[in-house]
């Protein structure tokens, strides 16, 4: 079964919609219990849906939108990434990201799949569970010196494993 590219993904209200894409219900759930809209598939994720339908997000920049996704085939939550411009260079993109699926760290999400659909690149990666780095300095005015000096140490170990394996941030 075919389906239309992701770039036209972007819809409603600034967020990410894989509406366009082949919607298949999942077997053997009855829809009274979901939202109006069914769950919406690529490939073999299944796009994560809040209440009112709306795709959940979990990224969000000037070069990426990213959705929270389920993996049929591994059964675990994953991270889909759409590009929102075209690669100058997919080639490259390929290598690094097969390089970034090789190569596993712990303090680094893998990347378990990548390609192109219909001219847009997207990428899924491990789920990362847990509050970003953002949301936990806005709860706490201030961060124990313990945490802080954890933050810290974590951060710079994910830099440095970035480094090594050419991905400069």
């Amino acid at each position: 079964t075919s389906h239309p590219g992701l770039r036209a993904a972007l819809q409603r209200s600034d967020k990410l919609l894989l509406t366009h894409l082949n919607k298949r219900p999942i077997a053997g759930c009855s829809t009274r219990f979901f939202s109006k809209a069914t769950p919406t598939q690529f490939r073999h994720y299944l796009i994560s849906q809040d209440a009112d339908g709306s795709n959940i997000e979990i990224a969000r920049s000037s070069d990426q939108v990213g959705v929270l996704a389920f993996d049929s085939r591994r059964l675990e939550f994953v991270h889909c990434h759409v590009l929102l411009e075209p690669l100058k260079d997919q080639r490259a993109f390929e290598q690094r990201a097969r390089k970034l699926s090789e190569a596993g760290h712990p303090l680094l999400a893998r990347v378990l799949d990548f390609g192109d659909d219909e001219g847009s690149t997207f990428y899924i990666t491990e789920n990362v569970d847990g509050e970003t780095l953002r949301a936990l300095v806005s709860r706490h005015a201030e961060l124990p010196v313990w945490l802080a000096a954890k933050v810290t140490d974590l951060s710079l170990a994910a830099f440095q494993a970035l480094a090594e394996r050419g991905d400069y941030v």
